[in-house]
């Protein structure tokens, strides 16, 4: 299974997920966006999880690409 997703949308916003594929280890989410004068801006990093099994990680891979397009509509 694929422990980092990335998603984005044409509103300059980045979402990274990054799940623990080890026990014990923290999944983080990590959401920046793109200013007008080209730099990043890390908006919020946080820890989303630890130890959460496969069906755990496809859910929070799916509220964070859903969160993204919603900021697309802003």
């Amino acid at each position: 299974s694929i422990m980092f997703r990335q998603f984005t949308n044409n509103n300059g916003y980045f979402i990274g997920v990054d799940l623990a594929d080890r026990k014990g280890d923290l999944s983080v989410a990590t959401i920046m966006r793109k200013r007008s004068d080209g730099a990043i801006e890390v908006l919020e990093s946080s820890i989303i999880g630890r130890d959460m099994n496969a069906v755990e990680q496809e859910r929070k891979f799916k509220e964070y690409e859903r969160f993204c397009n919603q900021k697309a509509v802003e």
